[in-house]
């Protein structure tokens, strides 16, 4: 609604028509997107295996959740990112410009145009793309439906087949490195719960797709409003220190309002009927769980990545920052945290990201730069890391003091009571 025409209706008729062709433009471009977006699931699950499927379809959808956000936020944090070619619209229409005819959402401005009565021959063939559009995505989405069911219909069919020898060998390994990290029988057993968990619950995966998606987004934006330091690939590029912790802020944030979804109520009954009273291994199993499945592995592959750009010793520096600060941030997003993850209940909007969200998200970016300033200081002297590392050791043992204390006195909480709401009536006479 930014870019349409303004609103020109002289008569009751004139606003009537806007307000249909408004409408019908509008849902004929959310019916384009629904058939191509549901094309592509189908097309993928016609031609890929199942195992693979899983994955394919959750990597698309991560890319096209952010990619949607990074618009999304671009229009309110940099519009500058997007709006210089809106901003000449009439130029580029009159030139003939090829974005006016490649970039999707135009088209459909060009239909809403021929419905208003615009008599103009580039709105015209913008209407004639945008009604292609909708045609093929639906037809193309029938046809693939039936590729889709006739494979389902032949797998339904087929004998079981037996697990490969690498997958064998891969959980051997998975086990013997689970053995090595997890040795406390409740640490075992929250790990092994929260993996196979995460590993056969499509919402809860999909719900850190979420977060990891408004991370890339949000690290997208920053690149493309600041696209001219990028030709400094030095560590004095504050931007290039400040980007992994940020991409780990929200990993970290989307486990700890995850873990809190149940996946099964029923689950808890296990832990409730051997529960060995020593709270704090059941959180440290999910704090070394986040920290080894998802932290870990970002930052080994943030020090392969620097270590292209800069040198190898620098690139470590600047990964085991990022590891360390991270660690330090999961200790404080689960302190005093008591709960099995997905099988406990749970009160929803405790969290109340929709007062919360926007001063999270201020906070992580301030906190972010600030810890940018630290980080090049380091680099720029080593010797400086070691009152670094005693400040997080200072501070990772103040958390660990607290949770202490606090898990002598609290056991585990399996069912989340919702908070207490005083309701006053007045006084009878």
């Amino acid at each position: 609604s930014i870019y349409l025409t303004q609103w020109r209706a002289e008569s009751v008729a004139l606003a009537v028509r806007y307000v249909v062709a408004h409408l019908a433009a509008g849902f004929a471009a959310c019916l384009a997107v629904f058939f191509a977006v549901v094309l592509l699931q189908v097309l993928l699950a016609a031609f890929l295996p199942a195992g693979l499927y899983k994955r394919a379809a959750l990597v698309i959808r991560f890319a096209l959740i952010a990619g949607l956000l990074f618009l999304l936020f671009s229009f309110f944090a940099a519009p500058s990112i997007v709006g210089r070619a809106f901003q000449h619209l009439d130029v580029l229409k009159e030139s003939r410009s090829p974005f006016v005819f490649r970039f999707p959402p135009l088209w459909f401005v060009g239909l809403y145009e021929v419905l208003l009565g615009t008599r103009d021959a580039v709105f015209e063939a913008q209407a004639r793309t945008a009604g292609l559009a909708v045609a093929l995505a639906a037809a193309a989405f029938l046809g693939s439906s039936t590729l889709s069911y006739r494979r389902h219909v032949v797998k339904t069919l087929e004998v079981r087949k037996g697990r490969p020898a690498f997958s064998r060998v891969r959980d051997s390994c998975r086990r013997l490195l689970d053995a090595a990290l997890f040795r406390a029988p409740e640490e075992r057993a929250v790990h092994g719960f929260f993996s196979e968990t995460l590993r056969s619950s499509p919402s809860h995966r999909m719900s850190l797709v979420y977060y990891l998606a408004v991370g890339t987004a949000l690290v997208s934006i920053l690149l493309a409003a600041n696209r001219r330091s990028l030709r400094i690939l030095t560590p004095e590029n504050g931007l290039f220190l400040v980007l992994p912790i940020l991409l780990a802020f929200t990993v970290l944030a989307g486990v700890r309002v995850v873990v809190d979804r149940p996946a099964a109520l029923e689950a808890a009954w296990i832990f409730r009927l051997t529960e060995t009273g020593r709270t704090g291994l059941y959180v440290s199993g999910l704090k070394k769980t986040g920290i080894f499945g998802f932290i870990v592995p970002m930052f080994f592959g943030v020090f392969a990545v620097h270590a292209l750009l800069w040198d190898a010793w620098t690139a470590l520096l600047h990964a085991v920052f990022g590891l360390v600060v991270s660690c330090l941030c999961t200790e404080a997003v689960f302190y005093r945290y008591r709960k099995i993850p997905f099988a406990c209940s749970w009160v929803p909007g405790k969290l109340k990201l929709q007062f919360t969200a926007v001063p999270w998200l201020i906070g992580i970016l301030l906190a972010g730069t600030a810890l940018a300033a630290v980080e090049r200081s380091i680099l720029g002297g080593p010797s400086r890391g070691l009152v670094f590392l005693g400040v997080a050791a200072a501070a990772w043992g103040a958390l660990r003091a607290g949770n202490r204390r606090f898990y002598r006195e609290n056991g585990l909480l399996f069912e989340e009571e919702p908070e207490a709401a005083m309701i006053g009536f007045p006084a009878a006479d």
